[in-house]
């Protein structure tokens, strides 16, 4: 048996791409993850509204830029996203995301977006405006403050904090990733490229089970606390030892290393297919392939041509002649029997290190002095000049 790896994006990383078929000219992305936590990917979009009919060249010049956040079912113009997080004047959000006042282009570019909100300038009008398009309709005007509060506070940017008092550090990610797109909308720094292999991670056996092993947990506790209840409404004692399904976990990963359909049985449709393998025994040679094997989890209906062609990164870790014929072409690669993979770590020592070498905090300091001489350590879990 064998687990193949599984190729995916690399998260806490901001991303900048342009929009062809869209509404938008220039889209920037952020897959957040918090370290150590069982907690999905939270992704947070920025993008640049594109001016231009069918046909017609498109333009970012002099267009708004809209955020898309976790759990809300609309765009929100993105200085309402900044005055909801507690920086209200237009000086103080500018100083975010510009860096530099002397530079009447980027200045430029933003104005619109400053326009659009200009009828909204109190952190709880913005609150409302953001929990009125994510909370259920009809509930009172706390409520929905209090709704958008939560999306700000644990699932925008979970891996720049989840507690309290996170709102400095997340509005100073904010703006960067708000000013990586104007960068790229004015073409002074080129756009990311979804298929250089530094922006890729690998998802190995380890990875893997601790997912397989995580959602089975999550059923063995809802069974348990079902089971508990039942016996609680009735008033009546229960017995642990059979509360515990014991066959829940092991049944799972039984499961998935025999079918390769990798996650719930219950949902086998959402499943990855083609996790677990036979292990190829003909030869010596097909052995080593097999083992070394690398899996793109993309549709292999589509047409796209980019993600399957050979890219100039891959030089010296993945060979360039072996892969299937057909759908799967580039899709399935194999790693050079050389090459190995670099296993993730914490940054919590580095950023001790940097911390005994007198790194300020975030908190500690003006934005001013960012635009000056400071270099932004963008660390997971926290984003630290």
């Amino acid at each position: 048996m064998v687990l193949i790896a599984q190729e995916k994006m690399a998260t806490n990383t901001v991303y900048v791409f342009a929009k062809k078929d869209s509404k938008y000219a220039y889209t920037g992305e952020c897959r957040s993850c918090l370290e150590n936590s069982s907690r999905p990917t939270s992704t947070i979009w920025v993008s640049m509204m594109a001016r231009g009919g069918q046909g017609v060249k498109k333009s970012a010049i002099g267009q708004r830029i809209v955020s898309t956040l976790p759990y809300i079912r609309q765009e929100v113009p993105i200085i309402i996203v900044f005055r909801a997080l507690g920086f209200v004047s237009d000086r103080d959000i500018l100083e975010h995301i510009i860096y530099d006042f002397d530079d009447p282009e980027m200045m430029e570019m933003v104005k619109p977006s400053l326009d659009e909100a200009f009828v909204i300038q109190e952190q709880n009008v913005a609150l409302n405006f953001i929990g009125s398009r994510g909370a259920k309709p009809g509930v009172t005007k706390e409520r929905r403050i209090k709704y958008a509060k939560e999306v700000l506070q644990k699932e925008m940017l979970p891996h720049v904090g989840v507690s309290d008092f996170c709102e400095t550090k997340k509005a100073y990610f904010l703006g960067y990733m708000v000013h990586r797109l104007l960068l790229a909308a004015l073409g002074r720094r080129e756009l990311d490229d979804r298929d250089h292999y530094g922006n890729k991670r690998l998802d190995l056996a380890g990875p893997l089970l601790a997912f397989l092993f995580r959602g089975m947990f999550k059923n063995l506790l809802k069974e348990i606390r079902i089971y508990a209840q039942k016996f609680i409404d009735r008033g009546k004692d229960f017995n642990l030892e059979l509360a515990i399904k014991t066959r829940i976990i092991s049944d799972g990963l039984k499961y998935s290393l025999a079918t390769g359909n990798w996650g719930d049985v219950k949902k086998a449709h959402q499943a990855r297919a083609g996790v677990s393998q036979v292990l190829n025994r003909l030869t010596f040679a097909s052995t080593l392939s097999h083992l070394r094997r690398v899996n793109s989890p993309i549709g292999r209906d589509g047409k796209l041509a980019k993600p399957r062609q050979l890219h100039n990164t891959l030089w010296g870790m993945v060979c360039p002649a072996e892969t299937p014929e057909g759908h799967a072409v580039g899709l399935v690669k194999n790693l050079a029997l050389m090459a190995y993979i670099s296993v993730g770590s914490q940054p919590s020592p580095i950023l001790e290190f940097l911390e005994e070498w007198s790194m300020e905090n975030l908190e500690e300091i003006s934005p001013a002095a960012i635009a000056e001489s400071v270099t932004p350590a963008m660390q997971p879990g926290s984003t630290r000049p």
